[in-house]
């Protein structure tokens, strides 16, 4: 199964300061992409497409499932039925996030991959990168005792009070 982290795609190949660039191979991609993971900014700037058009329908050779990032906001996870917003609730939001996408991309990937529900693996995903936020060093991730079933439980009851899930059933 084919995972796709659309950064690798979008930026320069280049030392320096990195810029995006428009992502043309797309369609080539997204026809054998089982999942798909994209920040609000590569949507924007680097991809201009609307996010239905990555979703694999009948209409679209796009991927089973896909995760926008939106930073501090939260995550949305998409498949053809489903859409869920993940938010992120205040005390959640650490002020460095780097490598914090690649971490959801990562086990939101492996999550879709072992066969779990779209929301479970957004949440796992979205859990796992705001517990990586807390701390400046990842040798202190690895070290700590990180609590994924209470952070998950804390993002699960939020997005259950803001009504932020839906299912279709087709």
């Amino acid at each position: 199964k084919i995972s796709i982290e659309i950064q690798g795609f979008v930026r320069e190949d280049k030392v320096g300061s990195l810029k995006n660039k428009f992502w043309n191979s797309s369609g080539k991609w997204l026809k054998n992409a089982f999942s798909l993971h994209l920040s609000k900014e590569e949507l924007l700037f680097a991809v201009r497409r609307r996010i239905q058009e990555l979703i694999k329908s009948e209409n679209n050779e796009g991927a089973d499932y896909v995760a926008l990032t939106m930073a501090s906001y939260g995550s949305f996870v998409f498949s053809k039925n489903e859409r869920h917003f993940i938010p992120i609730p205040r005390e959640l939001i650490f002020e460095n996030d780097v490598g914090c996408g690649d971490i959801y991309s990562m086990v939101f990937s492996l999550m879709v991959a072992q066969g779990k529900e779209l929301i479970d693996a957004g949440l796992e995903a979205t859990a796992i990168a705001a517990l990586r936020a807390k701390y400046k060093q990842i040798s202190e991730f690895f070290n700590d005792d990180l609590n994924i079933d209470a952070t998950k439980r804390r993002l699960r009851e939020h997005q259950i009070h803001y009504g932020l899930s839906q299912v279709s059933k087709n």
